[in-house]
């Protein structure tokens, strides 16, 4: 699965500031869009904002992870444009030192609902057996090296997010 814009990179390496722009078929639907403003506002208690176009062209994957026929999007948080007031740091909203936040919005039949999700520092949708399934590779701070890779997935069960694997690689081992 690719990214829009194409970024499956750990947080070292980083990603362009300026993503290029996305064809109108390749953007979240409004609604989708609306639904996770609001979780913004919420995890803010008011005092976070993101601008609309930096939500719109936000990084994020793909995936009909809920198998219900219609798109789900996790969306790389390093690349919004927030302001926070009183001072605040913005950015320590989605990520913290190492690792950031990818929020992934679910379709639903009552709309779209924001999952919260762990925090890694890459994301990939892969197929396992008939289902996609999110898979989040971060530094694994349990290794005094810092040598290997903790790697979680995720898959939809029972209407919930739930993490169905974990296991530590080597970098460059996939």
């Amino acid at each position: 699965m690719r990214w829009v814009p194409a970024c499956l990179v750990f947080l070292a390496a980083g990603c362009s500031p300026a993503p290029p722009d996305a064809l109108p078929e390749d953007r979240m639907p409004r609604k989708a869009l609306q639904s996770f403003e609001g979780f913004i506002s919420e995890i803010g208690g008011g005092a976070l904002r993101c601008s609309a176009r930096s939500i719109r062209d936000a990084a994020y994957i793909r995936a009909d992870i809920n198998r219900d026929g219609a798109p789900d999007f996790a969306i790389d948080t390093r690349q919004l444009s927030c302001v926070a007031r009183n001072g605040e740091v913005a950015a320590a909203y989605f990520c913290g030192t190492y690792t950031c936040a990818f929020p992934l919005l679910v379709s639903g039949e009552e709309g779209w609902r924001v999952v919260p999700m762990m925090s890694g520092n890459e994301i990939e949708v892969v197929t396992r057996l008939y289902d996609e399934v999110l898979r989040v590779r971060q530094i694994n701070f349990g290794d005094p090296s810092r040598s290997t890779v903790t790697v979680r997935d995720y898959a939809w069960e029972e209407g919930e997010l739930r993490r169905v694997a974990e296991r530590a690689e080597a970098p460059g081992r996939r």
